[in-house]
């Protein structure tokens, strides 16, 4: 019983959160006259199903193909729009630059003092860069790993409504316009997304759910949260479903155990290996400070800022970073975050304008990109267009192609979740939604922060396009039988 009423806890706080970003995005889309796109992306679903049903190659063949596909088409923009690095990811490749270099000097700074953790994404930098990479090799090898995280949705969402529908959500997502916003920035959110998706799909989806298959799972986690710590996310989002799991009654108790043994190795094996790699890092004298973060109270003092909306504050930079003392420096943060807290009209107003700002206004996230084009233009299609034309054009897109997703999701929830056999999955992706909603209610938000969430959202739409894609097969029936008798009457009178 318990166990039922927590699953529909969770469902439901899933769907309030799915319909009111819907409703909310989808007004927020006529509002700003993005309708006129609705119908070339019908164009597009519509080809992209033809091209789905056509295509004889099996599923093998298929993920090489979208592989290939993803890679080609974010390499060529990466490559084609070289952004030059800027704000955290300038510091993050200047110091793999020195680190490959065989200087560590880049840790005794303010910046990798405080956000230690930022070091493992220097270390894959750093490492490629000793390896012969330059700066275009480094946008291509996340365009690989770009490319992955296409492929896992596809496998995933087939694990969940078989390999058609699965397909297509995995070709949405392959154009979905906000996937190359940051193809050529240095960012670790690509290696970091792949590798904690792989380890979801290890730990949910594999078919055999074996020992080797958690420990690797936890490892793939692991190794992702120390590119960028996301990784507590998701580990949190299996502790609280396999809670719900033990919870239920009528599970046998050999179940239960497995269950139990599973989750703890797993968090084992995931809390070991990222303090072995802090250590490690700390050791070889890389970074003193390991994998750590040594201020995690900035990120809730920015988060709580009503004045910036919960995004980065300059004023808030400058108060806190210049504390030389830790101790006082975290003083000072609590304080300001327990001014900021008691007022809860004031509260509400911010929570209410940063997910409006967060998951509703348009993905600003293109200016990291292509923003340096602004003076020059771009060139697209033969045809030169002012930067602002080609941005607020291509935003446009973004948001309908968003508003779809979103409602299919809706949809998704609904029937999938009554689907037994899709139980098993949902509820983990559903508590990830939600523990990543619940986190940027109260951390420091970005539009660029949006990538990891969307992948999720794609795979919660992959039941809702296998029911609307069920409704058009029955109408069509309908209407073919219809059509079909009318004929035969008239033939025979």
């Amino acid at each position: 019983m318990l166990q039922k009423i927590t699953e529909k806890t969770v469902i439901v706080f899933s769907l309030v959160y799915l319909l009111i970003t819907s409703v909310w995005n989808f007004v927020y889309l006529i509002q700003n006259k993005a309708a006129v796109y609705i119908f070339p992306l019908e164009l597009f679903c519509i080809g992209a199903f033809l091209v789905i049903y056509r295509l004889k190659a099996g599923k093998r063949i298929f993920v090489m193909l979208l592989f290939i596909i993803a890679f080609c088409l974010k390499g060529f923009v990466a490559v084609r729009y070289n952004a030059i690095p800027q704000s955290d990811f300038k510091l993050i490749y200047n110091a793999a630059i020195k680190f490959a270099q065989g200087d560590f000097s880049f840790s005794n700074t303010k910046y990798f003092s405080l956000w230690s953790y930022q070091t493992g994404i220097v270390l894959y930098y750093g490492f490629l860069l000793k390896l012969g990479c330059n700066i275009i090799g480094l946008k291509i090898c996340n365009c690989l790993f770009i490319a992955g995280v296409n492929v896992l949705i596809y496998m995933i969402s087939d694990k969940l409504v078989g390999d058609k529908c699965a397909r297509f959500i995995s070709i949405i997502y392959l154009f979905y316009p906000a996937t190359f916003f940051l193809c050529s920035v240095l960012t670790n959110q690509h290696v970091s997304n792949f590798f904690i998706l792989l380890g979801i799909y290890l730990y949910v989806f594999k078919k055999a759910n074996t020992i080797g298959n958690t420990v690797l799972a936890a490892v793939m986690i692991a190794v992702g949260n120390a590119l960028r710590p996301q990784g507590i996310v998701v580990v949190a989002a299996f502790v609280i479903c396999s809670m719900i799991e033990l919870l239920h009654k009528n599970t046998d108790k050999k179940i239960k155990i497995k269950t139990a043994v599973g989750i703890l190795g797993f968090v084992t094996v995931y809390m070991l290996l990222g303090k072995g790699m802090s250590v490690a890092t700390q050791i070889s004298g890389v970074n003193p400070n390991g994998l750590s973060n040594n201020f995690p109270l900035y990120k809730i003092v920015v988060g709580l800022n009503s004045d910036t909306t919960g995004c980065y504050s300059n004023e808030d930079a400058v108060k806190l970073i210049s504390i030389k003392d830790s101790t006082a420096r975290n003083q000072v943060a609590l304080r300001i975050i327990k001014e900021r807290l008691p007022n809860h009209e004031k509260i509400k107003d911010l929570m209410i304008k940063k997910h409006e700002k967060m998951w509703v206004n348009m993905d600003n996230s293109i200016d990291w990109g292509f923003k340096y084009l602004n003076e020059s233009g771009i060139t697209f299609l033969g045809k030169h267009i002012v930067y602002e034309n080609f941005k607020i054009r291509i935003l446009k897109l973004e948001k309908v192609f968003y508003c779809f997703i979103f409602f299919m999701a809706v949809i998704g929830v609904l029937i999938g979740i009554k689907k037994s056999e899709s139980t098993k999955g949902f509820i983990p992706i559903l508590l990830i939604v939600l523990a990543n909603f619940g986190v940027y209610s109260i951390l420091e938000i970005q539009s660029r922060y949006r990538d990891f969430q969307m992948i999720f959202i794609f795979i919660l739409a992959a039941p809702g396009v296998r029911y609307l894609t069920f409704l058009i097969k029955n109408s069509l029936e309908l209407w073919h039988n219809r059509i079909y008798l009318t004929t035969v009457d008239k033939t025979i009178k």
